[in-house]
């Protein structure tokens, strides 16, 4: 994943304005790429074929 230099130019504002710290654009750009794929990985949708085994789950009724 890569991000753009506009979005790599605000994400060093918003952190600096939030951590008063001054990154980098390599730093700002890993910080960000790593942010970006934490959002995707806990926002991404569960994948249809594990979707049983997921209602199991929160039914409490899987067996090992």
């Amino acid at each position: 994943m890569q991000v753009d230099k506009e979005f790599i130019k605000k994400f060093k504002e918003i952190y600096k304005k939030k951590e008063g710290i001054n990154l980098s654009d390599k730093q700002a750009s890993k910080l960000a790429t790593n942010l970006l794929l934490a959002f995707d990985a806990v926002y991404n949708p569960i994948p249809f074929k594990h979707k049983k085994e997921f209602e199991k789950i929160k039914k409490g009724t899987l067996k090992k």
